[in-house]
């Protein structure tokens, strides 16, 4: 045999000895791969695009998710140990920002909400606990520069209620449940 085909032979043997090598080495030896699951890893990026991001506690409850829903509505979902929704801090499907707090109780029903009206008008709203969750007491910021304040019975009848106008001129009010007015200033 000549020299140049028996030194390419033995540099093919030797290519192919090392690459089955290396592969029967990883099949006895065990390959080292890791996965995300395995250990917490760091990945850092400029960017993630999704739809949704769902973070879950190591039983594999939701504890957060970030989405959109099919009516356009974005936002935050806060859950507590169980999955029971806690807080929601998202967008309404016109673009109108809201923050919802919810009964820590089993009916889960809404007891905050601070949210913007339609017009731009920051309002906090606290709720009776239960299905029908009336709405106890109100505090609003209006267009014009007036401000008010209004706190009802169980039966949703405004009992208590003050209000700074436009002018800066101040209103106050009690009444009874029928809507009479027991005191009035001015």
């Amino acid at each position: 045999m000549k020299r140049a085909t028996q030194s390419a032979l033995i540099l093919t043997a030797m290519i192919l000895a090392s690459f089955f090598g290396g592969m029967v080495g990883s099949w006895f030896f065990g390959a080292n791969t890791a996965s995300a699951q395995d250990e917490a890893q760091v990945v850092y990026a400029d960017e993630v695009v999704t739809q949704a991001l769902r973070i879950v506690d190591d039983e594999g409850n939701t504890r957060a998710e970030v989405s959109m829903t099919d009516d356009g509505t974005t936002g935050l979902w806060l859950y507590g140990t169980e999955s029971e929704l806690r807080a929601y801090l998202g967008t309404s499907s016109d673009g109108t920002p809201n923050l919802f707090m919810y009964d820590p109780g089993d009916d889960g029903s809404v007891r905050a909400a601070l949210g913007l009206s339609g017009y731009g008008e920051p309002s906090l709203i606290l709720f009776d606990s239960g299905e029908d969750g009336s709405s106890r007491a109100v505090m609003s910021l209006f267009d014009d520069g007036s401000a008010g304040f209004s706190v009802t019975d169980s039966a949703g009848n405004a009992s208590v209620m003050a209000s700074v106008n436009a002018d800066g001129s101040p209103t106050v009010s009690i009444n009874d449940a029928q809507g009479n007015t027991l005191w009035g200033a001015p």
